[in-house]
């Protein structure tokens, strides 16, 4: 996988053209697999999912800005193994660097990648409404969770976004398809509660599991 410096200029939209090149081509080789609960094929359908996923995270202009959609191409970078950087890096200065990368050089840890996040989960979620993750509103505009539900059996993934402006809150979400059974029993929702976003989980019966990572804007 590419590192990718934390301040590297990208340009968004090479970038989703060459991600969704990517996910044509693992569409492919997951179709030309055999069997498609063997581990190779599992992997494949995982990548292509956080792909897609990363994706239509940004297709959400009006819930992030400039450096979340930032953050988000590198995640999209990462994931996707796109090694041909559509721009180059702006330097500040045409002067010698501090630190030479390459033979003899110093190694560059990259710390900003999309494993990052806050973790929230509630592994007991039983019939009727309960928090899965809550934080002040004063701490930003908006949100996104990545979320996987399960009841040991049934399970989805997906992207789970809010923006509020302290009084009012609106939320949308996509998510895969469910695999083995249907998870319809749980429904996530958001809402507003003196002075605290909630990300919430209704269930229609018992055992349900909610975790991920919680990112705010």
């Amino acid at each position: 996988m590419p590192l990718v410096p934390p301040h590297f200029p990208v340009d968004i939209d090479s970038v989703k053209y060459q991600a969704r090149t990517k996910l044509s081509e693992l569409a492919t080789e997951i179709a030309d697999s055999r069997r498609l609960e063997s581990r190779s094929a599992e992997k494949l359908i995982l990548q292509a999912t956080k792909i897609r996923l990363f994706l239509q995270a940004l297709d959400y202009e009006a819930f992030i800005d400039k450096e979340t959609k930032d953050k988000i191409a590198y995640c999209l970078i990462d994931v996707s193994g796109i090694y041909d950087f559509p721009t180059a890096p702006t330097l500040a200065s045409q002067s010698r660097p501090s630190i030479l990368i390459g033979g003899g050089g110093s190694t560059v840890n990259v710390t900003n990648n999309c494993y990052a996040g806050t973790p929230f989960e509630n592994n007991d979620v039983d019939t009727g409404t309960e928090n899965v993750d809550s934080f002040a509103t004063s701490l930003g505009t908006s949100a996104f969770w990545h979320y996987t539900v399960t009841n040991g059996t049934a399970q989805r993934s997906g992207i789970f976004l809010a923006t509020w402006d302290g009084t009012n809150i609106d939320a949308s979400e996509d998510s895969t398809s469910d695999i083995g059974g249907s998870t319809d029993d749980l429904v996530l929702s958001v809402d507003i509660n003196a002075g605290q976003v909630r990300f919430r989980a209704t269930a229609a019966s018992d055992n349900w599991s909610v975790s991920g990572k919680r990112y705010i804007i």
